[in-house]
C-alpha cells in the first residue's frame, strides 16, 4: 500500500457524487428493465439494453471510483497517517481503511447526525 495520495488535490462535497451514483444506478436499473422486456420482441432492444449496461457499468465505476479516491474532509495526508499507524496492529486492517477512508468517514458523518437530530427529537418530545 503505497501513499502516492499525498498529492494535495481540492476537497469534493461527498453528496455530489453519492447522490449521481444513486440518480444513475435507479435510472439505469429502470432503462435495462424496460430494454430488456423490449428485448423479447425485438433484437434492437437487446442490443439497446447490452449498451446501456455497459454506460451504467463505465458510469457507476467512474463515481465510485471518485467517491473512494478523492479526499473528502480531510486531505490525503491524514489518510495516509491514520492507515499508516494501524498498520503496525493489521496490514489488512490498514489496507481496509487507506481504501475506504471517505466511505468511513461519510458514515461517521451522517450516523452523528442522526443519532443528534434522534437525540434532539427525544429531548423536544
Amino acid at each position: 500500500m503505497a501513499c502516492c495520495a499525498l498529492r494535495k488535490k481540492k476537497k469534493q462535497l461527498m453528496i455530489v457524487p453519492v447522490s449521481l451514483l444513486l440518480i444513475v444506478s435507479l435510472f439505469g436499473g429502470i432503462a435495462v428493465g424496460l430494454f430488456t422486456l423490449g428485448g423479447l420482441v425485438s433484437k434492437g432492444f437487446a442490443r439497446k439494453r447490452d449498451r446501456a449496461r455497459k454506460t451504467i457499468k463505465q458510469l457507476t465505476d467512474g463515481l465510485k471510483d471518485r467517491i473512494l479516491n478523492e479526499p473528502f474532509l480531510f486531505d490525503s495526508t491524514v489518510r495516509c497517517k491514520v492507515s499508516g499507524r494501524l498498520m503496525g496492529y493489521s496490514t489488512p486492517l490498514a489496507g481496509l481503511v487507506f481504501k475506504y477512508f471517505n466511505v468511513i468517514v461519510f458514515s461517521a458523518v451522517v450516523g452523528s447526525a442522526a443519532l443528534a437530530v434522534g437525540s434532539l427529537v427525544l429531548v423536544v418530545s
